[in-house]
């Protein structure tokens, strides 16, 4: 094997490692999602800060969002936007009631459900891991 040919076999390794590190914490997002959606709790919050992106890049914006708990809690937690909103917008929170912070999700427009967005994520991360994995132990540089 060439230096060429084992430093892109390095590389392709490095990147089948991280792809499929990116993948198990979509599959735990989504499986919190799903446990979050058999026993969840459904409340009005809203957008209360957004911290713009990378320059010229769309939907790169980081927005958090703050929903107050059956029990009183104000929790505050940062999740993908359905949609461009700024700080005040409304949105439609659902959240398991024994861990409100680390379940919370913001529910789409038209009903989209945010374990589809992470199942297409996920599912995503997973094909292109497993063809890193492929040509990783193809061989291929």
């Amino acid at each position: 094997m060439t230096a060429e040919a084992a430093d892109g076999h390095l590389l392709l390794g490095v990147t089948t490692v991280l792809l499929g590190a990116l993948t198990a914490a979509w599959a735990r997002r989504l499986a919190g999602l799903l446990r979050a959606g058999r026993r969840a709790v459904t409340t009005g919050g809203e957008c209360v800060r957004v911290e713009p992106g990378a320059p010229r890049r769309a939907g790169t914006a980081r927005h958090w969002f703050s929903f107050r708990t059956a029990a009183g809690e104000v929790v505050e937690f940062e999740d993908f936007s359905p949609y461009p909103m700024s700080s005040g917008t409304p949105v439609t929170v659902r959240y398991r009631p024994e861990d409100p912070r680390g379940s919370a999700s913001v529910a789409g427009p038209c009903g989209r459900s945010p374990v589809l967005r992470g199942a297409v994520f996920a599912g995503g991360c997973a094909l292109v891991t497993a063809g890193c994995a492929a040509a990783f132990l193809a061989g291929l540089p």
